[in-house]
């Protein structure tokens, strides 16, 4: 196909394909991923593999497919991992209302990051590409560090682990 300015668009869907492919193995991964070492590690994991990615497409725009699959990856960990929490720590009776604000944080999200970060590309001049993605690894690895900070101790936020510590005092 040739696009409106003359450009062909075949190069950039076979550059963009292990991505795509990374993203669906991500998606299929992070269940099992979260089993084995829990949904925080499996948080950890996507952000990190997201992060170095991105990271690495602006150091090397076009060495290999690589940073694209760690992005591909990541993505599919962290929607299938965050789409499962927000469906689990809410009632059954609420599923609608839950996919629904799911949807619009996911289009909100994608809305206002396309917004921040190419507006960071078109200031940044000649390197204003690489600064968007370096800007988007950083938020993405303080997005990891947030996950870490945030997971609660073993048993601290379960009923178990409240059943446990009033059994303790009484």
């Amino acid at each position: 196909r040739t696009g409106t300015d003359g450009s062909r668009s075949d190069g950039f869907r076979m550059k963009a394909l292990p991505q795509a492919v990374a993203t669906v193995a991500g998606g299929l991964l992070a269940p099992w991923v979260a089993l084995r070492l829990g949904r925080p590690a499996a948080i950890v994991i996507a952000l990190g593999l997201q992060a170095l990615g991105l990271a690495s497409l602006a150091l090397a725009p076009t060495a290999s497919p690589v940073p694209l699959v760690l992005v591909g990856l990541g993505f599919g960990f962290i929607g299938t991992v965050a789409t499962t929490a927000l469906f689990e720590s809410s009632p059954r009776s609420s599923a609608g209302q839950v996919g629904a604000i799911q949807e619009v944080a996911f289009a909100l999200g994608g809305g206002a990051g396309v917004a921040v970060f190419a507006t960071i590309a078109l200031l940044g001049g000649t390197h204003g590409f690489a600064l968007a993605l370096i800007a988007a690894a950083i938020l993405t690895l303080a997005s990891a560090f947030l996950a870490i900070r945030r997971t609660p101790a073993p048993d601290s936020g379960t009923t178990a682990g409240l059943r446990s510590r009033v059994r303790r005092r009484g």
